[in-house]
């Protein structure tokens, strides 16, 4: 795929790993890096600014913005907002961010 790809995701129960704050309702990855794990309404104000700002420093780039409608997503508890991230789908189509290989 040419240029970034970017992804936001929000509406979904993201388990977060961390105690002190167990779920979150969305996140983003900037260039392959976790960039936020925040509120729907946190991660949608990330989204309008990279957007703007992606389209203007690189026209290959894509954003996607995914409303997860509820899915559950899991974040593996040793990932930080700055970790290069991957996905992982099981079967039941649970999906899991995982750190990148």
């Amino acid at each position: 795929m040419d240029g970034i790809q970017d992804i936001i995701v929000t509406n979904a129960q993201v388990e977060t790993g961390n105690p002190s704050r167990p779920w979150a309702s969305g996140f983003a990855i900037f260039d392959g890096k976790l960039a936020a794990l925040a509120s729907s309404a946190e991660i949608h104000k990330l989204g309008r600014s990279r957007a703007l700002s992606l389209s203007a420093e690189n026209p290959h780039s894509k954003l996607s913005m995914i409303d997860a409608k509820g899915q559950s997503i899991r974040l593996s508890p040793d990932i930080k907002v700055g970790s290069s991230v991957r996905f992982s789908m099981s079967e039941a189509g649970e999906i899991t961010v995982l750190p990148a290989l």
